[in-house]
């Protein structure tokens, strides 16, 4: 992807902006500095250790935000210069936001967004939480909140990760709407790194959701979607391209979920969605996935919510019989008094054609998470969590048919927590720990992580108006 495009968005944006004087802009900036260090140790003593690293650190960034009644606008950049004294390298890495939103009319709008991430950090495995309230994000019964997760377990690599959306929404009646949705990212992964197992690939994402409100009590949604995944041609001992062993996907997608408020405490939930995978390769064997949730959604009281979801799922790959499954989940997010504890736990089935390695297919997996945020004092705050994951992965085992499989099973045990302490009003310390152990059924590839870092960091608001 030509990285020019980002400017240019930014250059569009807020030359839409300008002619609205009403807007209320705002410029804000800071740095952060520090030392960080990780360390993976390999099972398998012949493991190459170039995945470890010692590194000072220090990262500018700037944030613009523009607001009227009609449009709204947030741009972060965050470049980051680091040393390594480990390798006697530097190097910079990237991350870049934007979001902008316009409303045409009273019911339509229209909404642009883009993010850039170029750099070699590896996965926190942190669970996913939610800024404005730090509470931990589970989805509610049925819901697919893993997305896309680039995996590290082949070793640290450099990598751009970009992703542009397009979406319009149209509320055509109270409480509902019609909203499409066109997404591109993109994975390039550093040409020292070509001959790993990581990919490169395009993903075109195309999704339409209708949510309609039928009463003050029922709703539906449908949504219906499609992907088209591009990947870099697989290469022969000469050097040549191998048409018929692309790597190229489609994905389709559909569901259908009809929610019931039986209180203002109580909801309930009938959730169905269908997923296909289609391989251009005649050596992978196309994939389906069908689920059916019933879900429960219980505000036990101000602070404490609780939801649950289960059901059966059926999945098939051509030239195998299908497998008969079920789906679970369920989620709780407690408020304290000065900090929140959140929980996660979910059992299904789902495609894993976008994780950024030569892997592909249906995956059965297992996880649970959880979070602890704590203010101890009004300036000294922590944070902990701990995850664990299992995926036992059907592949296809690249013997030249289509009915050759192998599963892959692994297991992530993950934990960490960090410590930062607010002083003189715009300066933070913080200091953080995570480890990760890793099991597969090849152990050579079995390993652990290690990850400290203490940093200082200003942000403060320079200019309104």
């Amino acid at each position: 992807m030509n990285i020019k495009i980002l400017p240019l968005g930014v250059a569009v944006c807020l030359s839409m902006s300008a002619p609205l004087s009403a807007a209320v802009n705002t410029i804000s900036a800071g740095v952060s500095t520090g030392y960080e260090y990780f360390d993976r140790n390999y099972d398998n003593s012949n493991s190459p250790d170039d995945d470890d690293y010692s590194r000072l650190r220090v990262s500018p960034f700037i944030t613009i935000i523009s607001e009227t009644e009609r449009q709204s606008l947030d741009f972060t950049y965050a470049p980051s210069f680091w040393y390594d004294f480990d390798e006697s390298e530097d190097d910079i890495d990237h991350k870049l936001s934007l979001e902008y939103l316009r409303m045409l009319t009273r019911y339509w709008n229209v909404s642009l967004a883009d993010n850039l991430s170029i750099t070699d950090e590896f996965n926190s495995y942190s669970p996913t939480t939610d800024p404005e309230t730090g509470d931990i994000v589970s989805g509610g019964p049925g819901a697919d909140v893993a997305g896309d997760t680039l995996r590290d377990q082949n070793g640290r690599r450099r990598y751009t990760n970009n992703s542009l959306s397009l979406g319009t929404m149209y509320t055509y009646y109270e409480d509902s709407s019609v909203s499409f949705d066109y997404v591109w990212a993109i994975l390039r992964n550093d040409s020292d790194y070509s001959g790993s197992d990581y990919q490169d690939y395009d993903k075109h994402d195309f999704g339409l959701t209708v949510n309609h409100k039928i009463n003050s009590k029922w709703r539906v949604t449908t949504s219906a979607g499609f992907i088209r995944g591009l990947y870099d041609s697989v290469e022969n001992d000469s050097g040549s391209a191998i048409p018929a062993d692309s790597d190229d996907v489609d994905e389709y997608r559909g569901s259908l979920s009809l929610n019931y408020r039986l209180n203002p405490l109580h909801a309930l939930s009938g959730a169905y969605s269908y997923n296909l995978s289609d391989y251009d390769s005649n050596l992978r064997s196309d994939s389906e996935i069908h689920n059916v949730t019933l879900g429960w959604v219980w505000d036990v009281s101000p602070r404490l919510n609780l939801s649950f979801g289960a059901g059966p799922s059926y999945s098939k790959q051509d030239g195998q019989s299908g497998n008969w499954g079920s789906n679970e989940n369920f989620g709780l997010n407690y408020t304290l008094e000065k900090g929140s504890v959140g929980l996660t736990a979910a059992h299904g089935f789902r495609f894993d054609n976008f994780d950024g390695t030569d892997q592909k297919g249906s995956t059965e997996f297992w996880n649970m998470q959880t979070s602890l945020q704590h203010a101890f004092t009004e300036y000294i705050s922590g944070s902990a969590y701990a995850s664990f994951a299992k995926e036992d992965s059907d592949e296809s085992s690249e013997n030249g048919t289509p009915s050759g499989f192998e599963t892959v099973n692994s297991k992530v045990y993950a934990t960490g927590l960090s410590v930062n302490y607010r002083f003189l009003e715009d300066y933070t310390a913080g200091i953080s720990y995570g480890f990760v152990h890793y099991t597969s059924g090849n152990n050579e590839d079995d390993y652990d992580d290690h990850r400290a870092s203490v940093t200082i960091s200003y942000e403060n608001e320079l200019f309104q108006w």
